[in-house]
């Protein structure tokens, strides 16, 4: 229903329709639907308790089940390295779970995601662990001179482009889904 001014004005369309929004409003009104309907769903349910469970614990993955540590630090990578990179993960605390990573990525058979998450660590830390400690990390990875920095950031940059590869996202995102299917973590939520 439009007012009988407008349809007068504009040969009988409303202003969506004359003005040629009206797809573009679908489409919107579409995302927000997928969005919300993705916000209520088990898995985002429990996402949120995860992110919870492991505030409340100060950082610590101790008092999560070995199934949902490991889908944890998984997630956590894939969120880093999505947002900002490979700099960005290992510039941020999720990295102090390193170890739970690659341990991840093997429970999850995520091997193409494994290599690249080694390859950046070797490439960051010159073939030294990681460390666990955010200031240490950051220390290694920022208080170097320029021309390391600049190397680094380039070598990074490359693996990143791997990683955002349509094909490797997808296939990094169905394992860790099919790890959270197979353990029934999204039961109850």
């Amino acid at each position: 229903m439009i007012l009988m001014a407008t349809a007068a004005r504009n040969a009988g369309l409303c202003m969506p329709c004359k003005n040629g929004t009206r797809e573009q409003m679908a489409k919107n009104r579409a995302i927000g639907e997928r969005d919300k309907a993705r916000r209520e769903s088990p898995g985002s349910k429990h996402w949120k308790w995860l992110v919870s469970e492991v505030s409340r614990a100060g950082g610590s993955l101790d008092t999560l089940s070995p199934a949902n540590r490991l889908y944890f630090a998984a997630s956590c990578l894939g969120g880093e390295v999505f947002n900002g990179g490979f700099g960005q993960y290992f510039h941020n605390s999720s990295s102090n779970h390193h170890a739970v990573v690659v341990e991840s990525l093997e429970a999850m058979r995520a091997f193409r995601t494994l290599s690249l998450v080694r390859e950046a660590a070797s490439v960051a830390f010159v073939d030294a662990e990681v460390p666990r400690d955010w200031f240490a990390r950051r220390k290694l990875l920022w208080d170097v001179s320029d021309s390391r920095r600049r190397e680094l950031e380039e070598k990074l940059d490359a693996i990143d482009r791997v990683f955002y590869e349509r094909e490797h996202e997808d296939e990094f995102i169905e394992c860790v889904e099919r790890f959270a299917e197979s353990h029934r973590l999204y039961e109850g939520f």
